[in-house]
């Protein structure tokens, strides 16, 4: 018997709206999330990478479920291990995250009672977790060990502006502009209509895929700037604390949205 990603989760998720009173949970939801830790904080609020120590677990993946649709995590990934349009071997496609993250923003998409601009809007919220999880399990696999501050200021200095986080302010907006750069897209299409999960596939592993090759990038100029040596040059955004310790002055301690 065949059952489609979309089949699948019209069933599991049946009584739910996908309307403004959702989206308003989607938020309260990515807000704690980028927000959960000191860790989340100065990521997605800053843009260093590599010096901060988190990790996506079970327990985030609970906190999703629970804040949104008041199920359990094994409740979803049951549901999503039935689905035999996309193959097992596909495991970012068939990540039940991503799938649902994706199922959310299409679902918001077609909603005829919201007005165009919020449905693509709401859309982007969905995809704002995706992108923001996708940069903490990609982040916390490149750096395991977590480098020094001075290190990440380094790295982050040598970076030219091909790389987008060097055209936005931090993480979060870089996540963000994911998000808006997959939905103007073909990718939308994908989206509204979800109806071939070859396509879905290839647009859930697309957007992975680009914050996955900028932090390989990253991880590659981080090597190089190792091999070289390389140290600040200029000390003027580290100052010292009250109790002797170098912290970095322009740090963001509150994310910006």
């Amino acid at each position: 018997m065949t059952l489609t990603t979309k089949a699948c989760l019209d069933e599991l998720f049946k009584e739910f709206n996908f309307d403004t009173a959702f989206y308003k949970k989607l938020v309260h939801n990515n807000i704690g999330f980028i927000t959960r830790t000191q860790e989340h904080k100065h990521l997605f609020g800053s843009r260093l990478i590599g010096c901060f120590h988190f990790s996506y677990t079970k327990y985030d993946k609970n906190i999703f479920y629970d804040t949104l649709f008041g199920m359990d995590v094994e409740e979803v990934i049951s549901a999503i291990r039935d689905i035999t349009t996309i193959p097992k071997h596909f495991k970012v496609a068939r990540d039940d995250v991503n799938l649902v993250t994706f199922y959310i923003a299409h679902r918001f998409l077609t909603n005829d009672k919201l007005p165009k601009d919020k449905q693509l809007d709401y859309a982007k919220e969905a995809l704002n977790y995706f992108n923001y999880r996708t940069l903490v399990l990609k982040s916390s696999e490149f750096f395991v060990y977590p480098i020094s501050e001075e290190k990440a200021v380094s790295l982050s200095e040598r970076l030219s502006n091909k790389y987008i986080i060097k055209r936005v302010k931090n993480w979060n907006e870089y996540c963000q502009y994911r998000s808006s750069e997959f939905l103007d897209r073909k990718f939308v299409t994908t989206l509204t209509k979800m109806d071939n999960d070859k396509d879905l596939s290839s647009g859930i592993s697309d957007l992975y895929n680009r914050t996955k090759d900028a932090l390989i990038n990253i991880y590659g100029e981080f090597m190089e700037m190792l091999e070289t040596d390389e140290v600040i040059k200029s000390r003027k955004n580290v100052t010292t604390d009250a109790e002797g310790k170098e912290v970095i002055v322009d740090r963001i301690e509150r994310v910006q949205r």
